[in-house]
């Protein structure tokens, strides 16, 4: 997923913002008359325009929004963060069940909760970016309303980041979320990104189990590999993998993978000491989680 461009990130920090529906940020860039700069002017529609599927542009302005589901640890999984900048002052804008108006400073953000959304998918198009249901819906002062639906959006990363919490005691998804006599299905969770699925579950609700695996802290091995542009260290690194019960956190059982010892075609080097590191593939893991699932099933 996309990460914020720096622009964003400075206004963010720059007001220590708390992301609820109608926050303002005092302080940002704006005219001594009190417009926002770079704002659409009053009184005409919004023309809006997809750049990205998660960012929207107001053409013939700054104005924009993005749109992120949350993987970061202060804020909960499964909610999209969207945030509007340098639109004028009391611009209305309403997304899913949240609704707000823009202040002084030209900037409103929320949280939206997807876990609704979420939760109606099959595991196999979780796998790709998904159709939330959602429109944004974008009123400036004295104009008529135009609203324009929400893209498809990758939501792996934010399941994800709700599938860890089962190593902190569980994760329930709600209403409905009971245990099956025998798992129905597994998440697995490995590298900085990867999320894939094993058994046969219908949906998250029958993600019985969560394997995680972490790269242990140390190499097992360095070695040095011979690449096209000189000899580099190459350090191996094996990983802790670890079956839970997604809803309680118990442990279920757990092995050291271990790291492939041979070179690889393609690394990326560290230029500071000139050294490279080395994983478990993700095979390995899914099939560590896989005769996990097949014994208890």
């Amino acid at each position: 997923m996309t990460k914020l461009d720096s622009s964003v990130v400075r206004l963010v920090a720059a007001c220590g913002l708390s992301l609820l529906a109608g926050s303002g940020c005092k302080g940002l860039p704006g005219k001594s008359d009190g417009s926002v700069s770079g704002a659409p002017p009053t009184g005409v529609p919004l023309s809006l325009s997809w750049e990205q599927s998660y960012k929207l542009d107001v053409t013939g302005s700054e104005a924009n929004a993005t749109f992120f589901a949350t993987k970061e640890a202060d804020k909960p999984p499964l909610k999209l963060n969207a945030t509007f900048m340098s639109f004028a002052k009391g611009t209305k804008v309403f997304i899913g069940t949240e609704t707000g108006t823009v202040g002084d400073s030209g900037f409103f953000a929320t949280l939206v909760d997807i876990k609704p959304a979420v939760l109606k998918q099959s595991l196999e198009d979780l796998k790709g970016p998904i159709d939330l249901a959602l429109t944004v819906t974008l009123e400036a002062p004295g104009a008529p309303a135009v609203t324009t639906p929400l893209p498809k959006q990758d939501v792996r990363e934010s399941l994800r980041f709700a599938l860890l919490k089962a190593r902190d005691g569980g994760m329930s998804f709600g209403e409905g979320d009971t245990p099956a006599a025998k798992p129905r299905a597994v998440a697995v969770v490995s590298g900085y990104s990867d999320l894939d699925f094993v058994g046969n579950g219908k949906n998250v609700k029958e993600l019985d189990w969560v394997v995680i695996a972490e790269d242990q802290p140390s190499p097992r091995l360095t070695k040095q590999c011979a690449f096209k542009e000189g000899t580099s260290a190459l350090k191996i690194f094996d990983a802790n993998a670890v079956a839970l019960d997604r809803r309680t956190g118990a442990k279920i059982t757990e092995q050291v993978i271990k790291a492939s010892d041979e070179c690889p075609m393609f690394v990326m080097v560290n230029k500071d000491d000139n050294s490279a590191k080395a994983t478990v593939d993700q095979k390995d893991v899914l099939a560590f989680a896989r005769a996990a699932w097949s014994r208890a099933k």
